[in-house]
């Protein structure tokens, strides 16, 4: 079955952009700027409207969810709620994550 053409949104253009990840069916990329956004299933990551990707210093996306980390440590994710995409669940909360790697692995087993 596939997806209707509401769910995708296009990749935006990529002048100014430092870093890019990829997951399953989203995208994110963080500009030199250190604003970012995604794009992809609005569903599964492609639809960051709900956060602030402003002063980010990382980014990676999972399978299903994006995360990002803004300079102060914080933590930002969106995507499918289920998978590590729901910005209200505490378990990102107070996150000291540094590297992509840790980034990644606590949005996969979803905990810092």
């Amino acid at each position: 079955m596939g997806m209707s053409e509401t769910e995708w949104s296009l990749v935006p253009e990529c002048a100014g952009v430092a870093d890019i990840s990829c997951g399953g069916y989203a995208c994110v990329a963080r500009k030199h700027d250190n604003t970012a956004y995604a794009w992809g299933h609005s569903g599964y990551g492609g639809d960051a409207s709900s956060v602030d990707l402003t002063d980010i210093v990382d980014i990676s996306c999972g399978g299903r969810a994006c995360v990002a980390r803004k300079s102060d440590k914080s933590v930002v994710v969106w995507g499918d709620a289920g998978y590590g995409g729901d910005a209200r669940v505490p378990f990102f909360s107070d996150c000291s994550l540094s590297t992509r790697d840790q980034l990644r692995g606590a949005m996969n087993k979803h905990t810092c």
